[in-house]
C-alpha cells in the first residue's frame, strides 16, 4: 500500500472498520453493510405536554401540576409544549360560556399565573389554533408575552424546530379535525418533511390523542391534552386523552447525535 491508502485504512481501523469488512464493502455491488460498533452514549431525559387550555373550565390544570411535579421527581429539566397553551375567545360560537375568564388581559393574568411553576424545568412551547385567536382579534402574539416568565420560552407560532441537549425535536400545532385512525395524520404531516429537514423527534399537537410511532427514522409523537371531555369533544367523537409523556434518549456521542435508543411512558389520567 501507499501512504494514502494506508492512511484511509487506519481512519477507518480508528472508526472500528476492519481490513476484512472493507474488503466485503468493497466487492460488494449489491448490497450495503451497515456496522454498529460500541459507542459511548449519554441519556437525556424530557416531557411532552399539549392542548392545555388553560383559562377553559374542562382544562385539566389539577393533573398538568401533577404531571410538572412528576417530571421534577423524575429528573426532567426541560418540558416541550406542542400547542394551545390558552383558551382562545372566540375560537368557536359560543366558546365565551366555556370560560372562566372573559378578556384578553385577564386570560394571560391567568396563564402566567396558574401555568406550572417547578424550580429547575423549562418549557418551551409554540402557539396553536387557540392562541392565534389572540391574534387574530386584537393582533397580540401572546406567546411573547407569556415569555415574560423566565420558564416559559417562546420557540414559534405553529411551528418550531429546537436542539435540547444536541437533538432536534420538531414541534407543531396541526389543523382540522381528528381522522379516522390516529396514525393517519401524524403520518401526513411527517411526509411533507423534506429529506434534509427532517428532525429526530417530531411532536405533533393539537388532535389531542395519545400515540407513538417511528416513520421515515423520526420518532413521532401525539401528545395528547390536558382538557377533559366538552360538549363539542363529546359531540364530534374526539379523543380528548388526557396526559403527558416522559421520554428519555440514549445519544451517540457522533457527529450527528444519533439516537441510539429511546423509551418513553405516557402517563394518563381518567
Amino acid at each position: 500500500m501507499n501512504k494514502k491508502e494506508k492512511k484511509v485504512l487506519d481512519l477507518l481501523k480508528s472508526k472500528g472498520v476492519s481490513q476484512q469488512q472493507l474488503e466485503v464493502l468493497l466487492e460488494s455491488k449489491e448490497r450495503f453493510i451497515s456496522i454498529r460498533q460500541k459507542r459511548r452514549t449519554r441519556k437525556y431525559k424530557f416531557g411532552i405536554v399539549s392542548d392545555t387550555h388553560l383559562v377553559d373550565k374542562s382544562c385539566a390544570l389539577d393533573e398538568l401540576h401533577d404531571f410538572y411535579k412528576r417530571c421534577k421527581r423524575e429528573g426532567v429539566h426541560d418540558i416541550v409544549h406542542a400547542g394551545d397553551i390558552l383558551s382562545g375567545m372566540n375560537v368557536y360560537k359560543g366558546q365565551i360560556v366555556d370560560l372562566e375568564r372573559y378578556g384578553i388581559d385577564e386570560h394571560l393574568e391567568f396563564g402566567l399565573k396558574n401555568y406550572p411553576r417547578e424550580e429547575g424545568i423549562k418549557t418551551y412551547f409554540i402557539l396553536g389554533n387557540h392562541d392565534l385567536d389572540y391574534k387574530n382579534t386584537a393582533g397580540i402574539d401572546i406567546g411573547k408575552h407569556l415569555a415574560k416568565r423566565p420558564d416559559l420560552i417562546y420557540v414559534g407560532m405553529y411551528d418550531a424546530t429546537l436542539t435540547l441537549n444536541g437533538i432536534t425535536i420538531g414541534l407543531h400545532h396541526g389543523g382540522g379535525g381528528a381522522s379516522y385512525a390516529l396514525s393517519y395524520k401524524l403520518q401526513k404531516y411527517v411526509e411533507k418533511i423534506g429529506s434534509d429537514q427532517k428532525p429526530q423527534i417530531y411532536i405533533l399537537g393539537h388532535y389531542h390523542g395519545a400515540f407513538y410511532m417511528f416513520y421515515r427514522n423520526i420518532h413521532c409523537f401525539l401528545p395528547a391534552c390536558f382538557q377533559k371531555p366538552t360538549d363539542l369533544s363529546v359531540r364530534f367523537g374526539l379523543p380528548n386523552c388526557v396526559g403527558g409523556w416522559i421520554v428519555e434518549v440514549e445519544i451517540a456521542d457522533d457527529e450527528c447525535n444519533s439516537i441510539d435508543k429511546i423509551t418513553y411512558e405516557f402517563i394518563p389520567y381518567y
